[in-house]
């Protein structure tokens, strides 16, 4: 049982440890520029010129990004949103960020759902390898303070991604109230 302990331990460790940041890119759409341990600034470009993955996370699934201010257009409601509306096809990873303009923080898990509109419904994409699969939807993260602006990387390389339309959807507690946020996004 000890062993059993320690090797949980050693996990979570792992996944903790501080890996040092790349050098952000030119900022293209709606880019979140910063780290973890500063404030954090949400950068608005005019074009799109080409697919540039700006945020660097040090963990894995999220990271959680306190921000000065929210842009006027996401400072209503609680709201999700992809970096980018187009991606072209081979793209490893989206960036998928939730504004959160209230002081009560969001409650969430590893959980994030990715649809495909194909035959006139959403169908979960094919995967490449489905031998070493594991999900976890029943463990849930919150944190103390309410952050502004909360920041996830879904990897799209674990699936085949034709061309087409898709939608992402992220499930949310606030207290009592549940919230299912979704956006599309195309692969072109």
């Amino acid at each position: 049982m000890r062993k059993e302990i320690a090797c949980v331990i050693l996990i979570l460790l792992a996944a903790c440890v501080n890996k040092p940041g790349q050098p952000v890119q030119e900022a293209t759409s709606t880019a979140v520029i910063g780290g973890a341990d500063s404030m954090t600034s949400i950068v608005v470009a005019d074009t799109c010129a080409s697919f540039q993955d700006t945020v660097t996370y040090e963990l894995r699934q999220c990271q959680l990004w306190y921000t000065k201010d929210l842009p006027e257009a996401y400072n209503g409601e609680t709201r999700l949103w992809t970096e980018y509306e187009v991606y072209t096809e081979n793209v490893p990873v989206i960036n998928v960020f939730v504004s959160n303009p209230t002081d009560i923080p969001l409650e969430f898990g590893r959980d994030m759902r990715f649809y495909l509109w194909k035959n006139y419904k959403w169908c979960p994409p094919e995967q490449k390898d489905t031998s070493y699969t594991i999900v976890w939807n029943s463990d849930a993260f919150m944190i103390k303070k309410a952050p502004l602006l909360y920041c996830f990387r879904y990897k799209l390389n674990e699936y085949c991604i034709p061309k087409g339309k898709y939608r992402v959807q992220k499930s949310f507690s606030r207290g009592d109230e549940h919230i299912l946020l979704t956006d599309s996004f195309e692969v072109k």
